[in-house]
C-alpha cells in the first residue's frame, strides 16, 4: 500500500531525525519517480539569449549522469571570442570532497572553438558572431536554422526525452508552424504537425523517427540529430512542392476553354 506522508512541525513536539529526513528525501525520490526513466540533457530551460556580447541563459534543469542539476536564476556570460566558430556548453565535475556535509558536483558553462564535446560536456548552441553583429534567434525557414554568422544553432543541443535524446523543441515547433503556412493536407503531416505544437516538452525521438521514416522511407535507426534536420528539410520541401503542384493543378481546372 501507498499513502500520503508529511511531518507534522507544531510548537511543543519533538524535532526527530526522520521527520528532516522525511523532507530531504520528498523532492530527490519526485524527481526520481518522475523522470528515472529519461536521458541526460536539458529537461526545461535553459533557453539562449543575447545583449551585445553578452548571452543570457535561462533558469533550467538539466540531466547528467542521472543527475538532476538545477539553475535557479538567469546567468550572463561575456563573449570575448568574435569572428570564430563557438559551442556554448556546461561541463560537469566529479564530486568535489572537500566538503563534508555535503556531496556537490559543480559545473562550468564556457565556450569552446571544439566542437567534439568530451563525454562530460552538454551543448547549450553553437554560433559565429562576428564583430559589431548581433545574435539572430528568429529564422526565415528551415534552412536559416544552419546559417553560420551571427545565427544561434540548436541542432545539435541535448534534450532528455524517454530512455533517449531527443533533439529540441523549437526545431520541431517550427517545423510544424512552417508547414502550416504552406498549407498540409496528408493526415500523416497534420498529426505529427500538432504533436509539435501541442506544448513546449521536447517531442519524443521515437515518433521523430517514425514520422520521417514513413514520410520518406528511409531508415533512420543510427541518424543523429544533423541528419534528423536534414530530413525534416526534405520533407518540408516536399510539402512545399506538393502544395505549389496542387495549386497549379487546380488553376489549370478552373480554367474555361472556349471553342468556336
Amino acid at each position: 500500500m501507498f499513502s500520503y506522508k508529511y511531518p507534522v512541525f507544531e510548537r511543543g513536539r519533538v524535532l526527530k531525525l526522520e521527520m528532516l529526513d522525511y523532507l530531504r528525501d520528498i523532492p530527490i525520490n519526485f524527481i526520481d519517480t518522475f523522470y528515472g526513466y529519461y536521458s541526460d540533457g536539458i529537461i526545461n530551460g535553459f533557453n539562449v539569449t543575447s545583449e551585445d556580447n553578452i548571452i543570457i541563459i535561462s533558469k533550467g534543469i538539466i540531466k547528467f549522469n542521472g543527475k538532476m542539476y538545477v539553475l535557479n536564476e538567469d546567468i550572463s556570460v561575456f563573449c570575448d571570442i568574435l569572428g570564430e566558430n563557438l559551442v556554448l556548453k556546461i561541463r560537469f565535475y566529479d564530486t568535489d570532497d572537500t566538503e563534508k556535509d555535503f556531496a556537490e558536483y559543480k559545473t562550468e558553462i564556457l565556450f569552446d572553438t571544439e566542437f567534439d564535446l568530451s563525454e562530460n560536456d552538454i551543448e547549450i548552441c553553437r554560433f559565429d558572431l562576428r564583430e559589431g553583429a548581433k545574435l539572430r534567434f528568429d529564422y526565415v525557414d528551415l534552412y536559416d536554422m544552419t546559417t553560420q554568422y551571427d545565427t544561434v544553432n540548436l541542432i545539435n543541443v541535448l534534450y532528455s526525452g524517454y530512455n533517449h535524446p531527443t533533439i529540441s523543441p523549437k526545431i520541431t515547433r517550427f517545423f510544424a508552424t512552417e508547414a502550416l503556412k504552406v498549407g498540409i493536407t496528408e493526415s500523416i503531416d497534420i498529426s505529427f504537425c500538432m504533436m509539435c505544437i501541442n506544448g513546449d516538452k521536447p517531442l519524443d525521438i521515437e515518433v521523430i523517427k517514425t514520422y520521417i521514416s514513413n514520410r520518406l522511407g528511409v531508415s533512420t535507426i543510427h541518424a543523429d540529430n544533423n541528419q534528423i534536420f536534414k530530413f525534416m528539410c526534405k520533407i518540408f520541401d516536399n510539402i512545399k512542392n506538393n502544395n505549389k503542384a496542387s495549386g497549379k493543378r487546380k488553376g489549370l481546372s478552373n480554367k474555361t476553354i472556349i471553342v468556336d
